[in-house]
């Protein structure tokens, strides 16, 4: 869940629908592949027992893990294109098809 889906349920009620946009499915792809290549989640420091609010809070502010401790190696390319998809600015987000492209370069 991206941090302005996050946000939204924050301030909607649940039976709500949220509306999905390329630049939410670009933060959770690039979510998915940070929590696949680290082995954790990139969102909470603290403890895993956390409610969904309480998670979605911290989410809605869009802070990301630091790469250090986290990741299993460095590689900074690969890290760039992840943070790329993370940012909490929706509009400073690669469009999907500049986000395969990045990746693409990477092989």
């Amino acid at each position: 869940m991206s941090p302005e889906l996050a946000h939204a349920r924050l301030i909607t009620t649940p039976v709500r629908d949220l509306p999905l946009t390329t630049a939410s499915e670009v933060w959770s792809l690039c979510a998915v592949i940070y929590a696949c290549w680290t082995g954790t989640y990139l969102i909470s420091t603290r403890d895993t027992t956390q409610s969904t609010p309480d998670l979605r809070k911290e989410l809605a502010l869009g802070q990301v893990k630091p790469w250090t401790g986290t990741r299993p190696w460095p590689f900074t390319a690969f890290e760039e294109t992840i943070a790329s998809g993370l940012q909490a600015d929706r509009a400073r987000r690669p469009t999907a098809r500049a986000l395969q492209h990045a990746f693409e370069s990477l092989a």
